[in-house]
């Protein structure tokens, strides 16, 4: 299941994004998951990189989204990121 959410990059890009895997644990607990990354992402990934020195200095952003009638704000860490699909973990869930 394909869940469309909002991404916010570390340098304060926001995107509209696909989320094509998430991580709940007892029901609602948000663990993680992974979203598509598309050329815009990646484009704007590759300059942060740039800028900031190495990807390890952009792997904090935050992800907002709607599943399974549960809203989640969370900050993450996005591991491979690099890929088209990376996965995430959440480092802290904002109230909704």
């Amino acid at each position: 299941m394909i869940t469309i959410g909002e991404l916010t990059l570390n340098s304060g890009f926001k995107y509209t994004i696909e989320i094509h895997e998430v991580e709940i644990f007892q029901m609602s607990i948000l663990h993680g998951g992974s979203f598509k990354v598309t050329e815009e992402i990646s484009s704007q990934l590759n300059k942060d990189t740039h800028e900031a020195g190495s990807w390890q200095a952009i792997q904090e952003m935050n992800i907002k989204f709607s599943h399974r009638g549960n809203e989640y704000d969370a900050d993450i860490i996005v591991k491979d990121i690099l890929s088209d699909y990376p996965k995430f973990k959440i480092i802290k869930i904002h109230s909704m």
